[in-house]
């Protein structure tokens, strides 16, 4: 073996076979004779075993400083301790932020308790208005609306017809009044009946402007202002002939006595 050691002290080797051609046999009579091994030593049972070896680079540990007065004890070198982050930790503790932060972001505003007025009362103030508070002015009636005066006064169920054209209130005349046209102002104010309609200032004489005149309907007009009449506040009347109407939630008729 060419290994430059005894054969019987190395795992491996090479061996090294010569071949005279010249006294080559021929093909299948090669006779082989072995020839005994001659050893100057004793054998030694030799099994090699495999054994794998990895270098790796250590760092050198480093010096604390000190700042101790010559003459005390040195200070002994600390190893360098190298921590490497657990993933699984790092994952909890970004789910912990997280969770705190939607706690803080959710949690619902903290409200201050009322403080009680003098006399032991913690509500507000019942049944009283404030002060300087701004009353919000009555809605306009729509035009065409029509309400009933009895004199001075509001009728219920009877008066002198009144209507409201461009912003204001005046009054009706007689001229061409009938039952159809109390029969529109009656629906208008909710009754479903007439009695009678009135003329010539029955329920008192009006200091309104007269707005209508000559007003002549068919009875199924759903305001007034439907009706056929003359251009607004032209007329040939006076308050005396201010038409009115008797309005009733019944049919009843009207006998005279």
């Amino acid at each position: 073996m060419s290994t430059g050691i005894p054969s019987a002290t190395a795992p491996n080797g090479v061996v090294y076979k010569i071949v005279d051609t010249s006294r080559r046999a021929p093909p299948g009579k090669c006779h082989v004779e072995p020839l005994s091994v001659k050893t100057k030593s004793r054998l030694v049972k030799f099994v090699a075993k495999e054994k794998l070896l990895i270098k790796t680079a250590t760092e050198r540990p480093k010096l604390r400083a000190t700042t101790r007065a010559p003459g005390r004890a040195k200070a002994t070198a600390e190893p360098l301790r190298v921590t490497t982050p657990d993933w699984v930790e790092q994952i909890l503790t970004l789910l912990r932020s997280q969770n705190r932060v939607l706690m803080i972001t959710t949690a619902p505003p903290k409200t201050k308790a009322p403080k009680p007025r003098k006399g032991g009362r913690t509500g507000g103030r019942r049944g009283q208005r404030r002060k300087n508070r701004p009353t919000s002015a009555p809605a306009q009636p729509r035009n065409g609306a029509v309400r009933i005066r009895n004199g001075n006064v509001e009728g219920k169920d009877r008066g002198r017809v009144e209507i409201f054209i461009n912003g204001k209130w005046g009054t009706v005349c007689d001229d061409l009044w009938n039952s159809k046209a109390a029969m529109v102002v009656c629906r208008q104010l909710g009754y479903a009946f007439v009695i009678r309609a009135t003329k010539k200032a029955e329920f008192g004489e009006g200091r309104l402007p007269i707005l209508l005149d000559d007003v002549q309907c068919s009875g199924r007009e759903k305001t007034l202002l439907e009706c056929s009449h003359a251009d607004i506040e032209k007329h040939n009347c006076s308050h005396k002939e201010d038409a009115g109407v008797i309005c009733s939630h019944e049919d009843v008729i009207e006998t005279e006595q």
